[in-house]
């Protein structure tokens, strides 16, 4: 196992001692703001689907299945 060099300790343990602080006010800063997704955005996400497709009849999948499992990806 390798060590970190000597000038890099203290500021590792002072991060993981910081951690468990500041963690909690980082998650719960400020609430996530829902919005209806873009014409931009909803085409990424039909080109994320139609690769998703792709690669599950690669893997040998069924068609209605790849598509259902596409459309599952999205939904999430």
């Amino acid at each position: 196992m390798t060590s970190l060099p000597h000038p890099f300790r203290p500021l590792l343990y002072s991060l993981a001692l910081l951690l468990p602080v500041v963690m909690p006010l980082l998650v719960l800063a400020a609430p996530a703001q829902a919005a209806p997704a873009s014409e931009a955005e909803m085409n990424l996400y039909t080109r994320i689907a139609a690769v998703n497709v792709c690669l599950a009849r690669a893997a040998g999948v069924e068609f209605d299945k790849a598509v259902g499992i596409a459309g599952e990806t999205i939904a999430r």
